[in-house]
């Protein structure tokens, strides 16, 4: 009898092993837990189309999991040893079984890396012009008005010996950073030394912000922290849009080379959709590799109202306000573009702090496509007025590096 029931008991284990699958299986199935939302959606579309991804590895899985991906007919892009990762090309029906690979931590889109900046925000007579045909104010806040309300007019504070890292879409060697542009890297093209220049035309307003010594404008524009040395880093092309690869390697370079360059601060004008955990994002995680090596990391949350942006939990994010041109702080407000948090996933307090970010006007790159795109924000021929959380976190670099 103890036999018969035991023969059976087996029977019926062996069929539901068959017929059934495991709670492991069904969590691998249903929840594909190890890749982000976006790949997750493109799984359960039932048809997966041929992806970009960065796959984070356990210790030591690297390089027989490329050996397999490479005999599998997938492309590796690059390796992120800083963060156990690498990117890769990949055959959609790969997606499954990377989730199940015991040594693969994490998968996550390459995801496409933009600034954050609104030039939706157009001036027309003085007035702007939001998403979905909303009017604004828009009346452009001279730098000089923007130093008195910071408090760094009459101060002796220049970020002299500060060394500042802009991941952004170049600088264009404009005369007001003549001085403090000490080296210039494209990333757009494997991290090359190169002349500097910018076809986009957002870093170069951002890095006239943090450091314009004002000479083109006899000191109306000068930025927050003239004397501070600038160091370009091209990520993003001549439309502004770049891969979160991309911005890896150049933050990984800047913190194999920071005692060597004298870099202190990075700043991040830009930035992704939040798609996981900050545990697992792997741009999250260079940021934070960042800060542990000593560098102070500040990035923009993005120009998405309530949107929740910005899950860095050791960089300085910043949101924008609209301090309406005066130096008064009872008129200022948080911008209405700007994003305000909790960080979307992971309800991380964040911003850490607002900054001025509405109608700054700062130095225009010759000849870039934004300007093409959107001529009424030059203002003359040598400068831009540009609103969003970019520009917020130029500022709250230039103060980071006047403090240091």
């Amino acid at each position: 009898m103890y036999v018969r029931s035991l023969c059976l008991r087996t029977v019926l284990a062996v069929v539901a092993a068959v017929l059934l699958p495991s709670s492991a299986a069904l969590a691998g199935e249903k929840d594909h837990s190890k890749l982000d939302r976006e790949l997750r959606a493109e799984v359960r579309s039932g048809h997966p189309s041929a992806q970009r991804v960065i796959i984070q590895v356990r210790s030591g899985a690297r390089e027989a999991l490329e050996r397999a991906l490479v005999a599998h007919g997938d492309v590796i892009v690059a390796e992120h040893p800083s963060i156990g990762a690498l990117t890769a090309e990949v055959h959609g029906e790969d997606l499954a079984a990377l989730d199940r690979d015991p040594n693969v931590l994490a998968v996550s889109c390459d995801a496409d890396v933009t600034v954050t900046s609104d030039f939706g925000y157009q001036q027309v007579n003085g007035r702007g012009q939001g998403k979905g045909g909303k009017s604004r104010p828009a009346v452009p806040t001279a730098p000089d008005v923007l130093r008195e309300t910071l408090g760094v007019d009459q101060k002796p504070y220049a970020g002299a010996g500060i060394g500042i890292a802009i991941l952004d879409s170049g600088i264009f060697p404009v005369r007001d950073l003549d001085t403090q542009l000490r080296g210039f890297w494209d990333f757009t093209r494997n991290g090359i030394p190169s002349l500097p220049y910018d076809d986009y035309g957002h870093g170069t307003h951002v890095a006239g912000l943090i450091a314009s010594s004002g000479v083109q404008s006899k000191g109306v524009y000068q930025g927050i922290a003239p004397r501070a040395r600038l160091f370009g880093f091209k990520v993003l092309d001549r439309s502004g849009h770049g891969r979160t690869s991309d911005v890896i390697r150049a933050l990984d370079f800047v913190v194999a080379n920071r005692h060597f360059l004298g870099i202190d601060v990075i700043n991040l004008s830009l930035g992704h959709p939040i798609f996981e955990s900050a545990a697992t994002d792997p741009l999250v995680q260079a940021v934070e590799r960042a800060v542990r090596a000593g560098v102070v990391v500040v990035v923009a949350v993005g120009n998405v109202g309530s949107d929740k942006n910005g899950n860095s939990p050791s960089a300085i994010s910043v949101g924008a306000t609209d301090a309406h041109a005066t130096v008064n702080h009872a008129d200022d407000n948080v911008a209405w573009f700007s994003s305000r948090g909790p960080a979307w996933y992971d309800g991380f307090a964040k911003p850490d702090v607002v900054a001025p970010g509405t109608a700054l006007i700062s130095d225009a790159a010759p000849k870039a496509n934004l300007f093409k795109q959107y001529p009424s924000l030059l203002v003359g021929r040598d400068f831009a007025s540009l609103s969003g959380t970019s520009m917020a976190a130029a500022v709250t670099t230039g103060v980071v590096a006047d403090v240091l």
